[in-house]
């Protein structure tokens, strides 16, 4: 938990925060490779909704007060 709050405190913690957004990926991607899950095609577009998402925030201006 120290190099997240670290991370939070160098990156600023809206931008740094979105990173959770990433853990179903891993989830998904550790669920296929160690439970032998597939995808379907609902949690694919779900899958790509969420990173476009997550691009268009990082894409927005902030400014620290």
């Amino acid at each position: 938990f120290f190099a997240w709050y670290k991370g939070l405190d160098i990156g600023g913690a809206v931008r740094v925060s979105q990173i959770q957004l990433l853990m179903p990926f891993f989830t998904f991607a550790f669920s296929i490779y160690l439970l032998g899950e597939t995808l379907d095609l609902l949690t694919i577009i779900f899958s790509i909704a969420i990173i476009l998402l997550i691009y268009l925030s990082r894409k927005m201006v902030i400014t620290k007060k």
